[in-house]
């Protein structure tokens, strides 16, 4: 493979990377906020922002999105394809060995 064209593909694949990142970032920022909690020690938890509600709801469809349907949808993929070529293999074994030829 030319170096130029991995160059330019993982230029790419940085930008999109970047700008996933970013517009993450920017979602959470406005949908969470940090709560102080603690009586001796102080401490922050994250939570959401729920007088934001726009965009709480549109952090939360992002990620549904991101980490649920994206990754199902490739394996339901995937795993289609291998059985297909499972039940092709066997069936070309079967007409291979069978008697009638």
């Amino acid at each position: 493979m030319n170096w130029k064209f991995r160059e330019k593909e993982n230029a790419k694949l940085f930008l999109r990377e970047y700008v996933i990142y970013v517009h993450n970032l920017s979602l959470r920022s406005r949908c969470q906020v940090h709560m102080e909690v603690g009586f001796r020690r102080k401490a922050y938890w994250c939570v959401p922002n729920f007088e934001l509600e726009l965009a709480w709801r549109m952090h939360e469809v992002y990620m549904l999105i991101i980490v649920l349907i994206i990754p199902v949808s490739v394996m339901v993929v995937t795993y289609t394809a291998i059985c297909r070529e499972i039940c092709k293999v066997a069936q070309r074994r079967y007409h291979m060995t069978s008697a009638k030829g």
